[in-house]
């Protein structure tokens, strides 16, 4: 709404933001790296498919098998 506001009647952004209750920064924001965002996110889905507790969450590293090599090969696109 502030950004009809904005284009439409001329209205500055701040009294816009001001009068639908939001901020500035909210206003201004783009979302970037979509394409990585989607990246990150088929790699996580991947992990989860695999069943696989990332270290992090377990204080240590997976354990061999078939789910180790599969997290250790996300794990090492998301480094990249």
């Amino acid at each position: 709404m502030a950004e009809v506001a904005v284009a439409r009647h001329g209205v500055s952004i701040a009294l816009a933001c001001r009068t639908f209750g939001g901020s500035e920064t909210c206003y201004r924001y783009a979302s970037k790296l979509v394409g990585e965002n989607e990246e990150i996110a088929d790699l996580l889905v991947g992990l989860t498919n695999a069943r696989v507790i990332p270290p992090f969450l377990t204080g240590g590293l997976p354990e061999e098998g078939p789910s180790s090599i599969a997290y250790s090969q996300a794990a090492e696109k998301l480094h990249r």
